[in-house]
């Protein structure tokens, strides 16, 4: 990975093109569905119908794509604000860090293990009505990765473990306020977001070996 430094500090020198490609995404998806909707706050059937996730969907009639779809579908203005807030804030530092393919693969695979970690919880607390859309899972798995850049000589000065911590401890753990949220997402997510930039970090190593 290419990087130039000034002191301890990592100066960021790619443009975020996939930052941008996903952010236009959503964005683009939550235009259409509240088009289709007819409101900025999208109904379970507008959400099913663009590819929410849903239990009996995924598992009953083997609608996997869903595990996929619902991670660029959003429920609310709000909703999509607030992971695009996220995304512009986090993104570029990673895509910068990993790589634009890399950064891709952090992205959409964390939302699917997120979506992953959503159904096993799903299942066992037998609450299987449950529509989930949101981009919040492959956000998380950004989050996740950025305790790469928390260990690293370079970087760990823009990000030290106590705003490591700062960032993962809300986004991880549930509110009373916020009991609506996909939380298992989150922690799936963000997990999987870790163990797969941790992956990409060491296949590298291996590579200059």
């Amino acid at each position: 990975m290419s990087e130039e430094t000034n002191g301890n500090v990592r100066i960021r020198r790619k443009i975020a093109y996939c930052t941008l490609f996903f952010l236009l995404v959503n964005v683009v998806l939550f235009i259409l569905e509240a088009v289709n909707c007819g409101s900025t706050k999208i109904s379970v059937e507008t959400v099913l119908r663009f590819g929410g996730q849903y239990f009996d969907s995924i598992c009953l009639d083997g609608q996997f794509y869903r595990l996929f779809t619902s991670t660029f579908l959003h429920i609310s203005l709000k909703h999509i604000i607030c992971n695009m807030i996220c995304l512009l804030l986090i993104g570029p530092d990673i895509e910068d860090y990993f790589g634009h393919i890399n950064f891709t693969i952090i992205y959409l695979l964390s939302g699917i293990t997120g979506n992953i970690t959503e159904l096993v919880i799903e299942l066992v607390r037998d609450q299987l009505n449950v529509i989930v859309a949101g981009a919040s899972g492959s956000i998380s798995g950004l989050f996740g990765a950025v305790v790469i850049l928390s260990m690293d000589p370079v970087t760990r000065k823009r990000y030290p473990w106590y705003r490591t911590a700062l960032l993962l401890v809300p986004l991880l753990f549930p509110s009373k306020a916020n009991l609506q949220v996909a939380y298992a997402a989150h922690i799936g997510g963000a997990v999987g977001g870790f163990l797969i930039a941790l992956l990409i970090i060491f296949i590298k190593s291996r590579k200059r070996t």
